[in-house]
């Protein structure tokens, strides 16, 4: 008993300087909003009465315009094209005269030689609307 009555009076003395030492809290009111928002509109009008401070991008933009004003030929540079004379006496092959391979396999003839190939279906509900696809492909490990 004597230890409950102990632990109780440690814990309530406790509590009470806690409570005694904590800061007084300070609740937002009218005046405090007033001088926050008399402080906001002070700074903007400053801000906009000071061109000063709207320099800098400009010169940033200036010094962009510079850098890409720099990357561009100048005047005096010469940009007509002249192949070379070994490019000249080689013989021009056109696009048609080579055979033409396809990139990619015709799905919709079926291949006979050995291959990758590729099938698969659709799935169609009653409304004609897709909802599902099943593709098979099949890769030969003899090539």
């Amino acid at each position: 008993m004597k230890t409950a009555l102990l632990l109780f009076t440690l814990l309530l003395s406790a509590g009470s300087l806690t409570w005694y030492f904590q800061d007084e809290q300070t609740r937002p009111c009218i005046e405090d909003w007033a001088k926050h928002t008399q402080a906001l509109f002070s700074d903007a009008s400053q801000y906009f009465r000071n061109p000063s401070s709207t320099d800098t991008p400009i010169l940033e933009e200036d010094v962009l315009d510079q850098k890409l004003q720099d990357l561009l030929p100048t005047d005096s540079m010469d940009l007509s094209y002249r192949p070379q004379d070994d490019e000249m006496s080689k013989p021009t092959t056109l696009a048609l005269d080579k055979p033409q391979s396809e990139l990619l396999p015709n799905l919709f003839n079926p291949q006979q030689n050995e291959g990758t190939s590729l099938s698969g279906k659709v799935h169609m509900d009653e409304d004609d609307n897709i909802i599902g696809a099943e593709v098979q492909v099949a890769i030969p490990t003899s090539l």
